[in-house]
């Protein structure tokens, strides 16, 4: 059987970040697809737990091109209960 981690971002944001307005890079993405109006509303990224080292490292980039430096972090071997056979009926 394959072996399983899960995989977290340990991510320190820029000195001096505006909590309620985006980055310049991310206004630099969508001004141009988007309206001031009309276009999504900004939040930074929160931390989170993954469970394919392909999906932390995709927001580890995103987080990275807003100026934040970030280390994913490996658990431990996960492993399940051996005597659940599936949802519960």
């Amino acid at each position: 059987m394959r072996k399983r981690y899960a995989y977290r971002l340990a991510v320190v944001y820029p000195d001096g970040v505006d909590w309620l307005h985006p980055p310049d890079a991310w206004v630099d993405t969508w001004k141009d697809e988007w309206g001031p109006d009309g276009g999504p509303s900004f939040s930074w990224p929160v931390a989170r737990v993954y469970f394919s080292r392909s999906g932390a490292k995709k927001r580890a980039d995103l987080l990275e091109s807003y100026g934040c430096t970030v280390t994913i972090e490996r658990s431990n071997e996960v492993t399940w209960p051996t005597d659940q056979q599936g949802p519960p009926t």
